[in-house]
């Protein structure tokens, strides 16, 4: 009997992109990534293809290998009208994130905003 074809989500295919988005930003591989999570390369190259299904769990370690908050991929794969990331965009995020200060928050926030206004302008 033919095996059942599960149904892959949006949200899957998009999580899928951000882990290989932040992996190449951070210059890991495949096999760098795996060994940090504990699972043989062909493993965590069925978690990018979406072969396998990612657990929440399995979710924080890659994230936590990647260096990047979970909420952060999460975030991302909510809300379908971001760009895809580049470099930039990831090193900012992952900064971004690791700042507690709610006040400090807001001055990066100004600042962003004050050069994309300037941008824009020119």
């Amino acid at each position: 009997m033919p095996r059942k074809r599960r149904r892959i989500y949006d949200a899957d295919r998009v999580f899928a992109d951000l882990i290989r988005e932040f992996r190449g930003t951070r210059h890991l591989t495949q096999q760098e990534v795996a060994q940090r999570i504990g699972v043989s390369y062909q493993q965590f190259q069925k978690y990018e293809s979406l072969k396998n299904r990612i657990t929440v769990g399995r979710a924080f370690q890659i994230a936590e290998a990647l260096d990047v908050p979970l909420t952060t991929l999460i975030e991302l794969v909510s809300r379908p009208e971001i760009p895809p990331i580049d470099h930039h965009v990831a090193l900012l995020m992952t900064a971004f994130h690791s700042i507690h200060d709610p006040s400090a928050r807001l001055e990066v926030c100004r600042i962003a905003e004050f050069f994309a206004k300037r941008s824009l302008n020119s």
